[in-house]
């Protein structure tokens, strides 16, 4: 019996002996990762590994890791193939729990970027867009068979705060006949849930300011191709606001066009349902707004590919609030 617990005791003792050093190493990596020194190496190694992968030009001006789990990026820049900016970041700033990362789950429980550009886009003679490269090059050779042996634990995703300061996009899908472009001052979001495998989006709260939008439709060059089997979104709200903005909406191959120049737009418990093609809410407040509609007529003789099809999207709103608004219809 005295010889059970003397093994017991030198068992117990070698295991604490062994959970002591994991934690010890795991303090002592977590100080080494404090170091400037340390993160600027690191910020060496990642951005030349993704520069040789992708052959293109990757920076990050500086980083700080406040383990376990602020991260803060400064001067971030890619690069396409063309050798255009792809994407820049003056600052991202981001509180996470690095330690979830571990188990498929992100937590983010604030995210912050500072004068931001992103810049995507195709040709009319190519479908792929400048980011296909990183698609490319971090993409698995293995065969999709031996993919299908083990299937990977999804992804949880939880997303606390956003605020985005200073921010300016373009999307020109020439192939398919879409021109995007926008910025905006300030947007604050409060996100309720995120659930990537079933297309579902719930805010809390989203306030946008000096938002300047833009969405052309022009001649797509693509051939009508079978409906997606994937779920599309349902996005839910209960609180949007947007002010001070304009946005403008054109048609170029339908011959019409919108602009709405809002001082102040609010939308209560409001719910997109992509899937089953209705929009419902609860309230729409207006005020100090104007909204015009042109629309031009065409003598243009119907092609046989624009086949007209059935819409079945229903919209209700239970209550509208207009103020000192202005409609103007040509």
């Amino acid at each position: 019996m005295s010889k059970a617990l003397s093994v017991l005791k030198k068992t117990l003792k070698a295991v604490l002996w062994v959970a002591g050093i994991f934690v010890l190493l795991f303090v002592v990596i977590a100080l080494i990762i404090q170091i400037p020194a340390v993160q600027t190496r690191i910020v060496h190694m990642a951005t030349g590994f993704v520069s040789d992968k992708t052959h293109t030009r990757v920076e990050i001006r500086n980083v700080s890791i406040g383990f376990p789990k602020s991260v803060v990026l400064k001067g971030l820049f890619l690069e396409d193939t063309k050798k255009d900016t792809l994407v820049y970041a003056g600052e991202a700033n981001v509180n996470i729990a690095l330690y979830d990362l571990l188990f498929n789950k992100i937590d983010v429980s604030s995210f912050a970027l500072t004068d931001v550009t992103l810049n995507l886009y195709n040709t009319a003679s190519d479908s792929l867009f400048n980011y296909n490269f990183l698609i490319k090059a971090f993409s698995s050779p293995t065969p999709a068979d031996s993919v299908k042996q083990k299937k990977s634990k999804p992804w949880k995703f939880i997303v606390d705060n956003v605020n985005l300061k200073n921010i300016r996009l373009r999307y020109d899908d020439e192939f398919g006949g879409m021109n995007v472009s926008g910025s905006f001052n300030d947007l604050k979001l409060k996100m309720k849930e995120i659930d990537l495998e079933k297309s579902i989006y719930k805010i809390d709260d989203l306030l946008v300011e000096n938002l300047q939008a833009k969405l052309q439709l022009k001649e797509s060059k693509q051939t009508k191709s079978a409906k997606s089997k994937g779920v599309l979104p349902t996005i839910s709200a209960n609180n949007i606001q947007i002010n001070n903005s304009t946005v403008t909406f054109e048609d170029l191959v339908g011959k019409q066009s919108v602009l709405a120049t809002i001082n102040r737009l609010e939308l209560k418990k409001s719910l997109v349902d992509l899937e089953n093609e209705s929009v419902n809410s609860d309230k729409i407040y207006l005020s100090k707004s104007k909204v015009q509609y042109t629309s031009s007529e065409t003598t243009s003789k119907p092609s046989s590919t624009n086949v007209q099809t059935k819409s079945n999207w229903k919209v209700a709103v239970k209550n509208v609030e207009l103020a000192d608004n202005s409609l103007v219809y040509k």
